[in-house]
């Protein structure tokens, strides 16, 4: 099949959002091909294979029995695609996000332009809050322990240059095709949280650069169904998550897995102690409000972590 795009959306209990994003992607300006996986979701909220055609006929959807997490639900789109088209990239997105019409032709043509450049993502903005940044930037510092988006919560005025950049999120990674047959997507050691660091990571050592094209703009609902009384200024680690230990244990996993996955040995020693620095603090108020539950979570995170290291030595 030829095509220049294929967009991969994951579908996990979170039906209507994936629908309102098919609807978005039908308005623009570039229609790529879409593979849409339904990664194991309820019934009730799965996908119907001719509701999603009637919105967006130009769709292949892929069931799956069972929530292969983001890496290995997105992995089967991805393999679908390289497997069955001659695409020139892969746009990874989530499902919670709404594109402005000419936003994956800016992408494209940047990619079509920029050949050394493996992958790159929009300027992503708070659905709710479209004056705020969801994703304006980011950078892999292993000596803080992982990935930095300094832009989060700054309004589009501070984040309107292209930047090469080493970290995009998963939100919104526009792939070139060479960059993913290198790399072989998203490593399925990580179920949730930090994947998107890992393969970053990963598409650099490849060879590649990495950029942030803001002219490219995506509207993302940014954890909205969480956010309680937080407003724009949600935090995932706060107390008022109600997926808060979810979060926790695979944020520590996920964390730890990279820093001995990507860091030199003295960044992985001072990504640990600033990660330590970082999560006691938090505690500190899970602490205060009694929230026992993270501490355990924590360290699920740190058993499944040393598990997973014995596993790679054997």
């Amino acid at each position: 099949m030829r095509c220049d795009v294929v967009t991969v959306l994951i579908n996990y209990n979170g039906l209507d959002d994936t629908l309102a994003c098919l609807h978005s992607l039908r308005e623009s300006d570039t229609l790529p091909f879409v593979v849409l996986v339904d990664n194991g979701s309820a019934i009730g909220n799965r996908v119907d294979v001719d509701v999603a055609k009637e919105i967006y006929p130009n769709i292949h959807v892929i069931q799956s029995e069972e929530n292969l997490g983001f890496g290995g639900g997105n992995n089967l789109g991805i393999n679908w695609a390289l497997e069955n088209t001659v695409c020139k990239y892969v746009y990874v997105l989530n499902n919670d996000t709404i594109l402005r019409q000419n936003s994956i032709s800016i992408l494209t043509q940047y990619m079509e332009s920029h050949i050394e450049v493996g992958a790159c993502s929009p300027r992503i903005m708070s659905l709710d809050y479209p004056d705020i940044v969801w994703y304006g930037g980011g950078y892999l510092n292993w000596k803080k322990g992982g990935a930095r988006s300094p832009m989060i919560n700054k309004t589009f005025d501070d984040c309107m240059d292209n930047l090469d950049v080493t970290f995009i999120s998963g939100c919104a990674m526009f792939l070139r095709r060479e960059a993913l047959e290198k790399t072989k997507g998203f490593d399925e050691r990580f179920f949730i949280y930090c994947e998107d660091v890992d393969l970053s990571a990963r598409i650099i050592k490849a060879g590649y650069k990495i950029s942030y094209v803001p002219s490219s703009l995506l509207l993302h609902k940014a954890h909205s169904s969480l956010r309680g009384d937080e407003g724009k200024h949600f935090f995932t680690h706060s107390i008022t998550n109600p997926r808060l230990t979810f979060f926790l244990e695979h944020l520590v996993y996920g964390s730890l897995l990279n820093l001995s996955l990507h860091a030199t040995f003295v960044e992985r020693i001072q990504g640990q102690i600033s990660l330590l620095i970082r999560w006691s603090k938090w505690s500190v108020s899970y602490v205060l409000n009694r929230r026992i539950d993270a501490f355990r979570a924590m360290w699920r995170g740190l058993v499944r972590f040393h598990k997973q290291k014995k596993l790679s030595r054997l």
